[in-house]
């Protein structure tokens, strides 16, 4: 399987998990003439979504009309998970104790996405939060 369908492949499995979870995008401008002050990041939930243009674009849609769309391959560009981090709101349980059903911590599980587009100099960082679950 080539890198192209290695990509769409990913986007297809990973995407559908986080529906209705909250997301963050952060587009970073790294162009040599770039503005200075970096844009705000978009807080929205991720209400759907679909690639477009030949599997080249993801929307991730919002709401049933307002969407952004993210080059998922260009000539030079790259799709990746950055990383999954697990964040609690107090101290870890000793791993024992961990599946108790009293426990009344919540966690919650973050997945980061970065598509780089190099021929428009930009990065797009996407923040996936998926709801706190009670374990």
């Amino acid at each position: 399987m080539n890198v192209e369908k290695q990509e769409i492949h990913f986007l297809q499995k990973i995407l559908p998990r986080f529906v209705n979870c909250a997301m963050e995008i952060q587009i970073i401008d790294v162009a040599e003439d770039a503005e200075k002050e970096v844009a705000p990041p978009i807080h929205r939930h991720l209400a759907k979504w679909e690639l477009i243009e030949n599997d080249t674009m993801v929307r991730l849609y919002f709401n049933s009309y307002q969407f952004i769309a993210i080059p998922v391959i260009t000539d030079g560009g790259s799709l990746k998970q950055v990383g999954v981090q697990i964040k609690q709101d107090n101290q870890a349980k000793p791993e024992c104790d961990k599946y108790l059903e009293n426990d009344q911590r919540d966690y919650e599980q973050q997945t980061v996405l970065q598509m780089n587009d190099r021929e428009r100099k930009l990065i797009y960082q996407i923040v996936f939060s998926r709801p706190s679950t009670k374990y």
